[in-house]
């Protein structure tokens, strides 16, 4: 009897651990150059529609796997830091970026090869979708 419930408790303790993330190997998929194809930013009544990006490869966002960021709006660039955050909620990036002491948590709606969703965490409803370049 003692070793049966040795043996359970073991399987317990292997069952009971999580090894993978909530985006688990799709992790991997965001490590590249992103172009935004479109845009949501609500007024704040719930007309917001997403917008198609007009300015083709002049929005454009970087992640590195050594958590380092480049982004490309129109004329501006700008580079920063980010790390991959696991909620219970949801994944989220952390960004920080460079000369600005604010940090920024940007939700992960949807991330595969082909596709990048952020929700930019706004107070009213605001994203971006993304392909790879």
């Amino acid at each position: 009897m003692k070793k049966i419930t040795q043996f359970l408790l073991v399987c317990l303790l292997f069952s009971a651990c999580d090894v993978t993330t909530p985006i688990g190997k799709k992790e991997d998929s965001l490590f590249k150059k992103w172009q935004l194809t479109e845009s949501l930013a609500d007024p704040g009544d719930g007309s917001g529609k997403w917008q198609k990006n007009e300015n083709k490869g002049t929005n454009t966002i970087t992640f590195e796997s050594n958590g380092k960021l480049t982004q490309h709006n129109d004329d501006m660039k700008q580079s920063g830091t980010f790390e991959i955050v696991q909620e219970a909620n949801g994944s989220f990036l952390k960004v920080k970026m460079d000369g600005n002491s604010n940090e920024f948590m940007w939700a992960i709606v949807e991330l595969n090869e082909n596709l990048l969703h952020l929700s930019y965490g706004c107070i009213e409803a605001c994203g971006g979708k993304y392909k790879p370049l």
